[in-house]
């Protein structure tokens, strides 16, 4: 894996230079917009090709990758972010994209739609994690994952149980491709909160 000293080298040098005077809180969702043109033209051939192959097998062209890094070096420079707050961002990029893709691409309902996010706004976010780990099996979220109990379906079926969409194998995998995208983005939004 590269450095983020290699992604982001002339973030770097303003950081040496002491140019860091913003508060990265406050503009992390810069990341998720002001792209060009060209950037978004790679942006929409993603979202256009995405499908459930993609959601079973997700990963980011290296077109994607390019324009999320440029966008994320673009945004330290602008806010000023200390490396740790860049790499937070460059954690959050990805995962906040994936998750708005892969929720559109869903093939359900907008009203389904909108119960699935009222329902995942509306649980613990270390609750989910520990469950949807232990569930998937997974130790995606740097969770590892334990046996997974009656509580932990409820409390993952208490998000993805939908009205009028049958728990297919489907629906499964679009589901645990979108939740896997929507916890690291939140754990990864979280950490650059916190510095």
């Amino acid at each position: 894996m590269a450095s983020i000293r290699l992604l982001f080298p002339a973030v770097l040098l303003e950081a040496a230079l002491g140019s860091f005077p913003a508060a990265a809180e406050e503009n992390l969702d810069c990341v998720a917009g002001g792209f060009s043109d060209a950037q978004q033209e790679v942006i929409e051939a993603f979202r256009d090709g995405y499908d459930f192959e993609s959601a079973r097998n997700p990963s980011a062209t290296p077109e994607l990758v390019a324009v999320l890094r440029e966008r994320v070096g673009q945004c330290a420079a602008e806010h000023g972010w200390s490396e740790e707050a860049t790499a937070a961002a460059a954690r959050y990029a990805g995962p906040a994209l994936f998750a708005d893709v892969i929720l559109q691409a869903m093939p359900i309902e907008p009203l389904q739609k909108f119960e699935l996010l009222t329902n995942y706004e509306e649980v613990d976010r270390s609750a989910l994690i520990a469950a949807f780990s232990a569930v998937a099996r997974t130790d995606a979220f740097g969770v590892t994952p334990r046996e997974a109990t009656d509580a932990d379906r409820a409390m993952v079926d208490s998000v993805v149980a939908i009205d009028g969409v049958p728990m297919q194998f489907e629906y499964g995998v679009w589901l645990g491709a979108w939740l896997t995208a929507s916890l690291n983005r939140d754990i990864a939004a979280e950490r650059f909160e916190a510095l």
